[in-house]
C-alpha cells in the first residue's frame, strides 16, 4: 500500500487554492455583466480583465470558456464579447439582482 507524499498533497492544495481563485473569477465576471459594468457586446480585453482579477491568462481563458457555455459571453475568433442582451438574459439578470437586493437590504437593517 502506498501513502500520499508531500508533493501530492502540495499539488492537490494548489489545485483546490486555483480552482477557488476561478470560481471567484466567475462569479465576479457575472456581477460586472449583471450590473452593466460590462456593456452587451462589448470586446473583453484578456490582459486587464487578467490584472484586475490578479489571475493569470490561462485560467482567465479558462473562466471565459466556462461563462461561454453559460452564455454570459460568446467567443469571436480569439476574442471574447459580452452576449448580447435579450428578454430572457434581461429576465436572469433582474431576477438575480432582486435576490442580491433584498439580501443586501436584510443586512442593512
Amino acid at each position: 500500500m502506498m501513502g500520499i507524499n508531500s508533493r501530492e498533497i502540495g499539488k492537490g492544495m494548489k489545485q483546490q487554492k486555483s480552482q477557488g481563485k476561478a470560481k471567484k473569477t466567475v462569479e465576479l465576471l457575472r456581477q460586472k455583466i449583471s450590473w452593466l459594468e460590462l456593456k452587451s457586446e462589448s470586446l473583453l480585453n484578456i490582459s486587464e480583465l487578467s490584472e484586475e482579477f490578479n489571475v493569470s491568462r490561462t485560467p482567465l481563458k479558462e473562466t471565459l470558456i466556462n461563462l461561454e457555455a453559460n452564455g454570459w459571453v460568446q467567443r469571436q475568433g480569439s476574442h471574447f464579447t459580452v452576449t448580447p442582451l435579450c428578454l430572457q438574459r434581461m429576465c436572469e439578470i433582474a431576477e438575480g439582482r432582486s435576490v442580491i437586493e433584498i439580501q443586501a437590504y436584510l443586512w442593512a437593517m
